[in-house]
């Protein structure tokens, strides 16, 4: 527990802690598609046990390293209700979605509609934007456009939409963490209180219906997605974003989409299109220009 101390202090340590963050949220989209695409486990169960491992490593790393987070553990507002729904809205909807989405089509699809909402809600906060953050969004628009051109059938587009909606449900939790002065401490709170809706909704379907099911391996591809890949990755995520700069926070998030797609390629043997790279190059383009103002 102590390696982690170093990560604001330590200036030689935190773009490995940061590629750390990158691989973290690029494994999920693979870890989910490669469990979920190969049967071994469902949406349901995946999710539930993604939720509840992650809520784990989180209160074991603020009650071992003694943060302020672990000081104030009791509060809870009324954000944290508002972070929790965002948070199971895009865990579940994220899930279905890798039943059909490529690990990397998937990632971009959730990347550039998390973006786009918080653009979204900055516009109708009041903000002005410029030209360039015009043409920003509309280079990101195209790109969701045509990652979605593979997708066309009405079956597929459905699991598009899923991924769609699993953005902004990611971008609202998002607003709440940027706008929190202990972004750990909330990520915490919504993790433990997303434990009992998960497990709810869990025993819900377990008894409504048979479509619960797992394997010892899909156990484990859910376990790393809650402890690796969500409670380390968020935690270290949060630890060392005040550590680099604006553009390295970009193009950690830029690369995310990538990343996944070359997992999905290793792991799971899904090709990389041109379409794909084409869809990349325009969402990147596109964050580049709104959030670096160039």
């Amino acid at each position: 527990m102590i390696i982690f101390s170093h990560i604001r202090k330590n200036k030689n340590n935190h773009l490995c802690w940061l590629l750390f963050a990158v691989l973290a949220f690029a494994g999920n989209s693979v870890v989910c598609r490669l469990a979920l695409y190969s049967e071994h486990i469902d949406p349901i169960s995946f999710t539930s046990l993604r939720l509840s491992s992650g809520a784990v490593v989180l209160f074991l790393l603020a009650y071992f390293k003694q943060d302020q987070s672990h000081l104030v553990s009791n509060v809870i507002k009324p954000k944290h209700w508002f972070s929790t729904a965002c948070l199971c809205l895009y865990a579940f909807l994220f899930a279905y979605a890798y039943l059909q989405l490529p690990s990397g089509t998937g990632a971009l699809i959730l990347f550039a509609s998390v973006q786009l909402t918080l653009l979204l809600f900055s516009f109708l906060a009041g903000q002005k934007f410029a030209r360039n953050e015009w043409i920003g969004m509309g280079l990101a628009t195209i790109g969701m456009l045509l990652v979605t051109l593979p997708n066309s059938q009405s079956a597929d587009l459905g699991y598009v939409f899923l991924m769609a909606l699993a953005g902004i449900a990611w971008g609202g939790y998002t607003l709440v963490g940027r706008a929190s002065q202990m972004p750990i401490f909330d990520s915490k709170v919504s993790f433990m209180l997303s434990v009992p809706v998960a497990m709810a909704v869990f025993a819900m379907v377990m008894l409504l219906t048979d479509s619960v099911s797992w394997q010892s391996i899909g156990i484990g591809y859910a376990l790393i997605s809650g402890v690796l890949c969500s409670g380390l990755g968020y935690y270290v995520w949060y630890k060392v974003l005040p550590a680099i700069s604006a553009s390295q926070t970009i193009a950690a998030q830029l690369s995310v989409p990538v990343v996944a797609a070359i997992g999905g390629l290793l792991f799971i043997g899904e090709p990389i299109t041109l379409l794909f790279i084409l869809a990349c190059a325009f969402v990147s383009a596109g964050v580049y220009l709104v959030f670096l103002r160039i």
